[in-house]
């Protein structure tokens, strides 16, 4: 990613030569995996600890270098990675920060937060990368699943009706249908 591997590596200048480059795939080294290097470098990080803005903007910047550099194979490869872990630094409405996995994290709109306004009952995670949002970064976040709409449960059951058995009522009405934050809304209107 920026040339900053974290595997042991050979030294730059000793790899600029062809016959040092066969010598050393010869003995069975090859160059490291940057998917592997998000395997074992970065995601575990996130698992356990805090980890400080500059940290994670290093991390971030490397993933979405490798992201970048991908093709769409890869790059599913890389977003399935990432949307297992709790990668994406967020902030919450309490003020305060965290890492979440990306399907629980909200791109912050005047929309959602006038939704999510004053609702600290509920676990609502706003972005807060740390860096500018670039285009390239919004994609990059989009491909893991980061939201700009509210989350909604049960919207897409399919409708089961024969002689004798629904799981709808009328008119397709489904009641596990929820949506992030209505209680809240409803309760303080």
């Amino acid at each position: 990613p920026k040339g900053n591997s974290k595997f042991k590596t050979v030294k730059r200048a000793i790899v600029e030569s062809e016959e040092s480059i066969e010598f050393l795939k010869s003995l069975g080294l090859k160059k490291p995996n940057d998917i592997a290097e998000i395997k074992e470098f970065i995601i575990p990080k996130y698992q356990s600890s805090y980890i400080e803005k500059d940290d994670y903007i290093d991390d971030f910047e490397s993933v979405l270098s490798i992201w970048l550099q991908s093709d769409e194979y890869r790059k599913k490869e890389v977003a399935d990675l990432l949307k297992q872990s709790q990668f994406v630094r967020c902030i919450k409405q309490n003020k305060s920060i965290s890492y979440q996995k990306p399907d629980a994290v909200y791109f912050r709109t005047d929309k959602l937060l006038a939704w999510y306004k004053g609702n600290l009952e509920d676990n609502i995670y706003f972005l807060e990368l740390g860096i500018q949002l670039t285009e390239n970064i919004r994609k990059f976040l989009e491909s893991l699943g980061i939201r700009y709409d509210l989350k909604m449960y049960g919207n897409n059951d399919i409708r089961v009706s024969s002689y004798g058995w629904h799981e709808r009522s009328v008119d397709g009405f489904n009641p596990n249908f929820y949506i992030h934050g209505l209680d809240f809304s409803l309760k303080y209107m």
